[in-house]
């Protein structure tokens, strides 16, 4: 739900640009933990990489929301 409110306020551009920070924290966490842990570490990695995209998310769609330009239809 976040990204897509994201994408309808048209900024696709910062969906895009948390995915490619996320992908440069991802690769090196997920070598490191993989080559330590295994299938498991792989596993903790992208937990952390789907949270920490989750937490980005939703905290900028809650200021969407709570900006001036946010109309409510009804």
């Amino acid at each position: 739900m976040p990204f897509a409110l994201i994408q309808g306020f048209g900024r696709p551009d910062m969906t895009a640009k948390f995915h490619v920070a996320e992908l440069l924290l991802y690769i090196p966490l997920m070598w490191l933990l993989v080559k330590h842990m295994g299938i498991i570490g792989g596993a903790i990695a992208w937990f952390l990489r789907v949270t920490i995209d989750a937490v980005l998310l939703f905290t900028v769609s809650i200021k969407f929301l709570n900006s001036n330009h946010f109309l409510i239809l009804g």
